[in-house]
């Protein structure tokens, strides 16, 4: 068929855009797979446990503006997290991990796009392409997005906040501004003060730069950021307008979680060496590429463009922040990794170092290849110690490690082989794309495969349900916690009202002298022992229900949940 020439342009035009748009798709496909699949074949673990039974708590009562666990105040972070979980649950008709582990997910694909964004705008799109995959196959972020905190919230909003700046950084209008200050703002409700503090850090060498910061000295600006002020108190002022017998306050837990602890920490005192090793370990595998590009860029300092030099301030500012602060977790550092992703990238475009990559990249394929090799041989070592019955236990999972570690290395082979199919499918450059896509299998391949299967060990949903079988919804008086309430059980055993907790010896005497002839008594393993010395008169020698790993030594929980039910016969002293 013969085109004209117009018709020759618009079909060429077409099948480029056609070209350009498959990249795109497989990256979202891949960004959605991985976090979106297998997302509630987890039970909770950690500090999960307080937003899920918050949001289920809010659900329940219908008071949105007043967290509590187990009935108690719990205002510790802002609103904006726990609604965010509701809203899931409403939409989706489920109050489960799903449900909560949705909001970060969703986080994490925003982040996604805004670090593709801030890439293509400052270096190009094949820059921002890289930076975007390798943030999805970075330990940390696929950690952090698959999990039903605020932490993702507060990463994506500042990359974004800092993707908008550099959008509508010529653009001094009302709605640049008042952009700028929602995605900020709206973070602060998620987790806290560091979402409007990290962009304005990061951004401030670039304002300063030719006096910049002096364009901004506008009314617009003054009226923007008292919108977006307004929209982080609104919630609060609500919550306290309306709190009625609530004891907690939103305002008070804000200073205490932010000002106070950042200057005069009460707990959270990881020392600042924290985040020297714990960084490496949320940036793998491509830490060796991440310092490759920072050692690089700091060599020819003079020699690179203002963007490459901010990204390198920026990166450096960030962690500044959460180092200098007295309160740190070796999480609070996670806003860095898509910084960190873009100096990877970049280090990729950098021509007058060329023999020095090489070597980089070349220790940076034995760091994915080694793990692979080692994983692919663990369904060996299995069979090899079967005989030992926790190996014996694991085999399956270890025989699952040796699959992915095949389907990893041969997902590497092939495009090593054909690299120009990386350029194609991907948009990434050719040496290191068949790495990339190798670890992003694997990375994937141990959240969406290896941890569910993990879970078959675990019996703390079985545990939950056990237990609720043996309550009866109408007696929930009987019921009670010693020494620590556990948000866990209480968001699986799902019951109407709270209960009981006993958090002293006395206390606990006196609720099982309580009228009532069935009591349940729940606590974590670690008090086991302490509760046989002190209660053995009343309590049988045993729990009757453990928390543990299936096949192995409960006891190797110390905070695994034990509950003892009994019946008790009064008048007699009997159980």
């Amino acid at each position: 068929m013969k085109y004209s020439t117009t018709d020759t342009e618009i079909h060429n035009g077409t099948t480029m855009n056609r070209v350009k748009s498959v990249p795109i798709i497989i990256f979202w496909l891949a960004a959605a797979s991985l976090t979106l699949i297998s997302l509630a074949d987890r039970s909770l673990w950690g500090s999960e446990s307080r937003w899920a039974e918050i949001a289920r708590r809010m659900i329940l009562t219908g008071d949105y503006f007043h967290p509590q666990i187990n009935g108690q105040p719990y205002f510790d972070k802002p609103l904006l997290s726990y609604w965010l979980i509701v809203g899931a649950a409403k939409v989706f008709g489920r109050m489960d991990e799903w449900a909560l582990r949705l909001p970060s997910a969703l986080a994490g694909l925003v982040a996604l796009g805004a670090t593709l964004n801030l890439g293509r705008r400052l270096w190009s799109e094949e820059v921002g392409r890289t930076a975007g995959w390798i943030l999805l196959s970075t330990y940390g972020f696929l950690f952090w997005a698959r999990t039903g905190e605020a932490d993702m919230e507060n990463l994506a909003s500042i990359i974004l906040a800092v993707a908008w700046y550099w959008s509508r950084r010529d653009r001094a209008s009302f709605v640049s501004y008042f952009g700028l200050y929602g995605i900020c703002f709206l973070g602060c409700q998620t987790k806290g003060l560091a979402a409007i503090a990290v962009p304005l850090i990061v951004l401030f060498p670039d304002l300063l730069g030719g006096g910049r910061w002096r364009r901004h000295l506008r009314v617009s600006h003054g009226l923007a950021l008292a919108a977006g002020l307004a929209l982080y108190f609104l919630p609060f002022f609500v919550s306290e307008w309306t709190k009625d017998t609530y004891e907690g306050s939103g305002l008070v837990a804000v200073f205490k979680e932010n000002i106070l602890r950042y200057f005069r920490p009460f707990d959270h005192k990881d020392p600042v060496t924290v985040y020297f090793y714990r960084l490496p370990v949320f940036l793998m595998p491509w830490v060796i590429l991440f310092f490759g590009g920072l050692g690089c860029v700091l060599q020819s300092w003079k020699k690179r463009d203002w963007p490459d030099r901010w990204l390198v301030l920026a990166l450096a500012l960030t962690f500044l922040f959460f180092a200098a602060s007295g309160s740190r977790r070796s999480y609070y550092i996670i806003p860095v990794l898509p910084f960190a992703a873009l100096l990877s990238s970049l280090y990729l475009r950098i021509e007058d170092n060329e023999p020095w990559l090489r070597r980089v990249l070349a220790v940076q394929k034995a760091m994915i290849l080694i793990p692979l090799v080692m994983v692919i041989l663990s369904p060996l070592i299995g069979i090899v110690l079967k005989r030992d019955e926790r190996i014996g236990a694991l085999l399956p999972l270890l025989s699952a490690a040796g699959v992915l570690g095949v389907l990893s290395l041969g997902t590497g082979t092939l495009f090593w082989r054909r690299p120009e199919l990386v350029a194609r499918l991907t948009g990434m450059g050719s040496r290191i794309g068949p790495s990339i896509l190798c670890g992003a299998v694997f990375m994937g391949g141990i959240f969406l495969w290896l941890l569910p299967i993990q879970e078959r060990f675990l019996t703390l949903k079985p545990f939950c349900r056990e237990l609720k079988s043996q309550i009866d919804e109408k007696q929930i008086h009987d019921v009670a916690f010693y020494r620590h309430t556990n948000p866990k059980v209480m968001f699986y055993l799902d019951l109407p009202e709270p209960i009981t907790e006993c958090m002293s010896p006395e206390s606990f005497r006196a609720f099982m002298a309580l009228p009532g002839e069935h009591k349940v008594v729940i606590a974590p393993h670690e008090y086991h022992q302490e509760m046989k010395d002190l209660f053995g008169d009343i309590l049988p020698a045993e729990p009757t229900l453990r928390e543990g790993l299936i096949e192995l030594d409960p006891t190797e929980l110390p905070d695994g949940q034990e509950a003892w039910i009994l019946r008790i016969q009064r008048g007699t002293g009997g159980t």
